[in-house]
């Protein structure tokens, strides 16, 4: 391969730029180097997933799929299933099969959430949310598999339909993979710095029991607590110690970020965990 730049990256709050790891893995690094509480996790950056659709069967279809018009959501099915296909059969370099190996030993230990990070994705007019894969409690027989089909969500139906309508370009896109230590959380959900449903002086907090996934597919309705963001840490506290604390530290990433933040947290033995940062959208939830 050509390039110098690594294909798989801890993140240890270094400076990790967006276009080498995505949007989203380079936000958690910047959440990691601002002293907040990140579970073990490392990159599979997009110099890996671009080393692999530059093999022949990858760049041939890709090439085909980007001269033809987007499919109608009737077909959506199938032409996920067929972009899949594409994307779990093709081989993979000798040195991006390495990399995918050793990923799990930079996020300490299996299992592990796969998830994706699009160098467009997590933007501030448009985040994305719930466009691409993500796979959790994946054991590390399995991380190549899970990689491969992160990558093949770039190319899925309804987020190329997504970027067209916003006019972004897909000339350049990449996909990086974020790999995180599995956190079996008591209780998670997502905070937003500013309520996005009602006032922006205003701090939102939505809590479900165990992995905040169930809030984003509907199976799990939340607990909503609302309050003024001056009063926000102490009155959500009351609710639990642990909740005050993870106000504290949004309303300081606000400030670090500099912008308003949808984040996404879990806890576990009575600490949190911050596992996704992103500025906040009219659009909500996990992905």
């Amino acid at each position: 391969m050509a390039s110098d730049r690594p294909l798989v990256l801890a993140l240890r709050g270094d400076g990790v730029p967006d276009y080498l790891v995505g949007g989203k893995a380079a936000a958690l690094d910047r959440v990691i180097a601002a002293g907040s509480p990140v579970p073990p996790c490392g990159a599979i950056t997009v110099e890996a997933y671009r080393a692999f659709v530059s093999s022949a069967p990858v760049a041939g279809f890709l090439a085909s799929l980007q001269a033809s018009p987007i499919p109608d959501a009737s077909t959506h099915a199938e032409a996920r299933a067929a972009v899949d296909a594409v994307f779990t059969s093709a081989p993979l370099p000798d040195a991006v099969q390495r990399a995918i190996a050793d990923i799990a030993t930079l996020a300490d230990a299996c299992p592990v959430s796969v998830r994706s990070s699009a160098t467009a994705e997590d933007l501030a007019g448009a985040s994305f949310a719930g466009q691409y894969r993500s796979l959790l409690s994946v054991e590390q027989a399995e991380v190549e598999r899970a990689v491969r089909l992160v990558w093949a969500s770039l190319w899925h139906p309804a987020p190329r339909a997504y970027r067209a309508l916003r006019s972004i370009s897909e000339r350049s896109m990449a996909m990086g993979v974020l790999v995180m230590q599995m956190v079996e959380p008591r209780t998670s959900g997502v905070l937003f710095t500013t309520d996005p449903t009602g006032p922006a002086t205003d701090v939102r907090l939505e809590v479900v029991e165990g992995l905040g996934e169930a809030l984003v597919s509907g199976e799990a309705t939340p607990d909503v607590l609302v309050a003024p963001r001056e009063h926000a840490a102490e009155t959500f506290g009351r609710h639990d110690p642990v909740y005050e604390q993870l106000t504290r530290d949004a309303l300081a990433l606000e400030v670090e970020l500099g912008a308003p933040q949808d984040i996404e947290w879990a806890e576990a033995g009575s600490v949190y965990w911050i596992l996704q940062s992103r500025p906040i959208t009219t659009s909500s939830g996990i992905d």
